[in-house]
């Protein structure tokens, strides 16, 4: 009998901890539609920046949170601010509190963009609420470019002030509570279809603490009737040689 029980558990344990991961994959890279599971893209990585406060942020600080990431900068007269407004309008119907996932902005533009400069910039109503963004020496910004892949080239542009400006590529990173690359939302996706698929994650991540807390539940319930027939077998043995 305490053998089947062992089986049992053993089985059960496979099935249960075969399966549940699954729910905690990563979605495929740009794709709509739904939530589907694949491997890892390469995009992401390490860096060490400061935000607008002048505190030193680095890709492990950002990471406890599914986290969003966009590359910019703060000069830029419109594909920028639309992408954060996008984005932060996405946000306001996914997580309204601000508390589960974590906006970043990173800087393309070092030279202009300083710690002062970004603090008056991540402050604007219509961004994403609590958004960090982030500047460092002009090194700094090209590993972290060069980690999410991002296309920025200094153009020379007689209009601007400064005597320039950059094409860039306006992607933005949608990445896990570890830093794992989950998938990107370009231009054309609507505010609606973002924040759809925010949502989807979020829940997602509620059901597999359920699933999780599920599972221990029934594996401490095995566990206590395997204690219990043990100690019933072991009194009744006992018994029998007494008697």
């Amino acid at each position: 009998m305490v053998m089947r029980i062992i089986r049992a558990l053993a089985i059960f344990l496979t099935l249960m901890f075969g399966v549940v991961p699954t729910f905690a994959q990563d979605d495929s890279v740009g794709r709509s539609g739904e939530v589907v599971s694949s491997g890892n893209a390469d995009i992401g990585g390490s860096f060490t920046l400061t935000n607008q406060f002048g505190e030193q942020v680095t890709a492990e600080d950002i990471k406890g949170k599914p986290h969003i990431i966009y590359f910019g900068f703060a000069y830029c007269p419109d594909v920028c601010p639309l992408d954060l407004q996008r984005l932060g309008a996405a946000l306001a119907k996914a997580d309204p509190d601000g508390d589960t996932f974590r906006p970043v902005f990173i800087t393309i533009d070092p030279e202009r963009d300083t710690v002062e400069q970004l603090k008056l910039y991540a402050a604007s109503n219509s961004f994403p609420k609590n958004l960090i963004a982030l500047t460092g020496s002009q090194g700094a910004i090209d590993e972290a470019k060069a980690g999410y892949k991002v296309y920025a080239q200094k153009v020379v542009d007689t209009d601007s002030t400064a005597g320039y400006r950059f094409d860039h590529s306006n992607l933005i990173y949608f990445m896990d509570r570890d830093g794992n690359f989950i998938e990107f939302f370009s231009a054309q996706q609507s505010v609606d279809f973002i924040a759809g698929r925010l949502s989807a994650h979020a829940d997602r991540g509620s059901n597999l603490k359920r699933y999780i807390l599920v599972a221990c539940i029934v594996f401490l319930s095995l566990v206590f009737i395997l204690l219990g027939r043990m100690g019933r077998n072991a009194i009744k043995g006992g018994e029998e040689e007494t008697g």
